[in-house]
């Protein structure tokens, strides 16, 4: 599979995954910039969607360090916890730091 078809179906499945969490946040008023940000490391990291980190990291800017607010993870504390040891390598290849979350993992 070509990686802009690879990246294409991890695009899809980004939007698919990212729409309920965003009509939440609309519907409540939280959503903003960094939020989303956050939200679209996450996945990437969870689902070990390197192609679409990529792209986040080097178009979109994306800062690689980011905490989510609820247990101050990362994209890196994903990644592990998942077991997506290619996402490890290319976060920590990004800048990626181990920074200790709210539960001081």
């Amino acid at each position: 599979m070509s990686k802009s078809l690879q990246l294409q179906i991890q695009r899809d499945k980004m939007i698919e995954l990212s729409t309920p969490y965003i009509r939440n946040m609309m519907k409540n008023g939280s959503l903003s910039v960094e939020k989303v940000e956050i939200l679209s490391l996450v996945l990437a990291a969870k689902h070990g969607f390197c192609e679409m980190m990529e792209v986040l990291l080097t178009t979109g800017q994306a800062n690689v360090n980011l905490a989510d607010s609820s247990q101050g993870n990362t994209a890196l504390h994903y990644a592990v916890h998942y077991g997506q040891l290619p996402m490890v390598k290319l976060l920590t290849s990004s800048g990626a730091k181990n920074i200790p979350n709210k539960a001081k993992q």
